[in-house]
């Protein structure tokens, strides 16, 4: 049985249409995926600065270092929980982000700089300009959860 080739180009095109709107979802779940992660990531680091910070504290007797080490852990709380709510695509979420990310890079460059702090800048650098660079994702509020 043949079919007519203006059925199989309409049957062509529908078909092509379907793959080609999926991609930007793709995309979009792609990049939110990364800056998820990258924040989960970068909390981890916080987490184990301010774990070792407070073993220093335990040490010394100094209540600086404690002082330290409570503030890392909450940065670390708070980029934990950009993580698991970024997909969410709330602009609060997306705004607070930014803010957290702003803040810890201008402390990063203000502080003694070490490699750790090299590693959570350009980490911090990464993630604040992907969010930049995808800021239509997280502002028009349209939901990515599946």
């Amino acid at each position: 049985m043949r079919t007519r080739p203006s059925l199989m180009l309409v049957e062509a095109n529908s078909g092509r249409h379907e793959a080609s709107s999926s991609v930007p979802q793709m995309t979009s779940d792609w990049t939110v995926g990364a800056a998820q992660g990258l924040f989960l990531l970068d909390g981890l680091i916080w987490l184990g600065l301010a774990v070792s910070t407070a073993l220093w504290a335990s040490t010394s007797g100094s209540s600086l270092y404690w002082i330290l080490a409570i503030l890392m852990l909450g940065n670390s709380a708070v980029l934990a929980v950009l993580g698991l709510t970024l997909r969410r695509t709330r602009p609060l979420i997306y705004f607070l982000g930014l803010a957290i990310l702003v803040v810890n890079i201008v402390l990063t460059l203000t502080d003694q700089f070490g490699l750790l702090d090299l590693l959570t800048l350009l980490l911090d650098m990464v993630l604040l300009t992907l969010l930049l660079a995808t800021r239509s994702l997280y502002v028009r509020g349209a939901s990515l959860t599946r």
